[in-house]
């Protein structure tokens, strides 16, 4: 949904029909906002695909963020910046992607326990 200027809930809804770029084949996607505008990850193997949305659903910017075989998925705001996080056959891996998408982080492999 569009955010006021504020970030709150406009109550406007918008649709994605078709993202630009994006494979017919995504297995898993995942969107969340900083407050300003949204970020979407979709898993279409080999690769995992990220995008920002303005409120308008408007595609800004798009980016490979690594290769996956998709296992999880998950994306998250800290109400500035992203946190993208995804496991497959080789790991846990996470990347940071800053609000303007000028930085981002190379993906980072976590540890198994």
């Amino acid at each position: 949904m569009p955010l006021t200027e504020d970030g709150r809930n406009s109550g406007n809804r918008f649709t994605i029909t078709k993202l630009p770029g994006l494979p017919s084949q995504v297995r898993g996607v995942r969107m969340t906002s900083n407050g300003s505008e949204f970020l979407i990850a979709a898993a279409t193997p080999p690769e995992l695909r990220v995008m920002t949305v303005d409120r308008d659903g408007n595609v800004q910017k798009q980016f490979i963020a690594g290769t996956t075989s998709y296992w999880s998925l998950a994306a998250a705001s800290d109400g500035r910046d992203f946190l993208i996080a995804w496991t497959d056959n080789d790991g846990a891996f996470t990347r940071v992607v800053t609000a303007e998408v000028t930085t981002v982080s190379p993906p980072r492999r976590r540890p198994s326990h």
